[in-house]
């Protein structure tokens, strides 16, 4: 992508970034409103469900720059190349994590314990975005294609 000349007169959410990060920001509304109204329903407390928010924004941000950073699909290999965005993401997300298990981290960020059940909806919706992401660039691409 550096051989590239440098785009002139192209806003900085030129090329279909502006898009793709309002359909990020509308995907994450309607997920965090969901999350909320899963974890009333399965009798959470108000701090389990605002944990799971936030860890649900911080680690689905950082692993959503995979998709993000491009109008093409996702693959492996794209993922595979970039070693050093990979460690980055390595660090942000063992960061994210420990401010979740670790007891003084925890308290100091007014979080709370999760149980296995809200580990397993939490990374759920900390995936989603990126899956529906990824379905609409596909989605996209086959349309211009036809």
């Amino acid at each position: 992508m550096l051989d590239a000349p440098p785009l002139r007169n192209q806003s900085v959410f030129g090329g279909g970034l502006g898009h793709r990060l309002a359909f990020r920001a509308t995907a994450y509304t309607f997920i965090l409103l969901i999350l909320y109204v899963i974890t009333d329903m399965l009798g959470y407390s108000l701090a389990v469900s605002q944990t799971m928010s936030f860890l649900v924004l911080g680690l689905g941000s950082i692993i959503d720059i995979y998709a993000i950073k491009t109008r093409a699909p996702l693959t492996l290999s794209a993922i595979a190349r970039n070693i050093r965005l990979n460690i980055a993401v390595i660090v942000a997300v063992i960061i994210m994590i420990s401010t979740a298990i670790i007891p003084i981290l925890r308290e100091a960020l007014s979080l709370t314990t999760l149980d296995g059940q809200a580990w397993v909806i939490c990374t759920i919706a900390i995936f989603l975005p990126l899956v529906l992401l990824e379905t609409r660039k596909r989605w996209v691409l086959a349309a211009h294609t036809r």
